[in-house]
């Protein structure tokens, strides 16, 4: 009788355990300021922070508009645009990371609009504005993105459209290949992107809580798949770009250990259409154009001026 009753607690403690594990990765928290999180990445990461506040102190100067649409499962999602200076080139699509803001790429803003781009930076399900309990890793948000691509268009008619996005964001965009798309989007840039929600949380299990990734994943996955509506390994960033045909931008920073630099490598490795990796030596996670501006840059205005081809462009 005792190893009935043993099984019994064991079975209980292992189902707590994945629901806090759940809560923990997948469950909204609430929401923070540029600052705080800025502040948290200089003490916990070590980082010069100036270009971060730099670029938030930008973003809040700018004439901007605050839009929203619906998703696909009845969110109101928003997100603020801001138009080009003059001429426009096109658009850019921001999407920031796990638990982030616009502070994850403030410090390359400007850069993106001296270079003559509307932006568009959304707040991704369940952060900041947008509605949302559940974070999606994004399986759910590259719906969003399709539809914020759609939006785009809609509102302000056609012109070259470039997905850019940072650690979750960079996985969203890369993910939003497989979507329908409209035709005038002409690359992504991928900044420190996983290859699959599986992938970075049997990591993250392993590298941080010292878990073994099984069997608490399976349990885990299972919530997610009952609670949330999707499991982690129904998309990856590999499968999608063996199958498309938009170039690609990849950056990582070769001394991520959140996000480990193997991922981009084997995005880069799947993808059929054009591609390019730009790998930042001494940089951690999404800290490439904070280690690097300049060789950033120059990958950033190659990329996006090659592309936006209804423009003629001295690189």
């Amino acid at each position: 009788m005792w190893i009935f009753y043993t099984l019994i607690i064991l079975v209980l403690a292992a189902f707590a355990g994945a629901m806090t594990l759940f809560k923990y990765a997948v469950v909204r928290v609430a929401n923070h300021t540029p600052e705080d999180q800025i502040d948290e990445f200089e003490r916990e990461r070590g980082m010069d922070v100036t270009l971060l506040h730099r670029g938030v102190s930008w973003y809040r100067a700018q004439p901007r508009e605050t839009i929203s649409i619906t998703s696909f499962d009845g969110l109101r999602l928003a997100a603020d645009y801001i138009p080009a200076e003059g001429t426009s080139r096109g658009r850019v699509l921001l999407f920031h990371g796990y638990h982030g803001g616009i502070e994850d790429y403030s410090a390359a803003l400007p850069y993106y609009h001296s270079l003559g781009f509307d932006l568009l930076m959304v707040d991704e399900r369940a952060h900041g504005r947008s509605e949302g309990k559940y974070i999606g890793y994004g399986v759910l948000e590259k719906r969003d993105c399709c539809a914020w691509a759609q939006e785009a268009d809609r509102r302000w008619g056609e012109a070259p459209t470039f997905l850019a996005g940072v650690s979750m964001g960079a996985a969203t965009v890369l993910m939003a290949a497989e979507e329908p798309l409209p035709a005038d989007v002409r690359g992504i840039i991928a900044d420190c992107g996983f290859t699959s929600p599986k992938e970075e949380i049997c990591y993250v299990m392993r590298q941080d809580l010292h878990l073994p990734a099984y069997p608490m994943y399976w349990l885990v996955n299972g919530l997610c798949r009952l609670l949330a509506g999707y499991g982690f390994d129904d998309c990856s960033t590999e499968r999608t770009l063996a199958k498309s045909n938009i170039p690609v931008l990849l950056i990582h920073g070769e001394a991520d250990t959140y996000v480990l630099p193997e991922m981009s490598r084997k995005s880069y490795a799947a993808c059929r259409g054009e591609k390019h990796l730009l790998m930042i030596p001494g940089a951690g996670h999404c800290q490439g154009y904070l280690t690097d501006a300049q060789g950033y840059e120059r990958e950033l205005k190659q990329f996006l001026l090659t592309h936006a081809v209804n423009v003629t462009a001295e690189i």
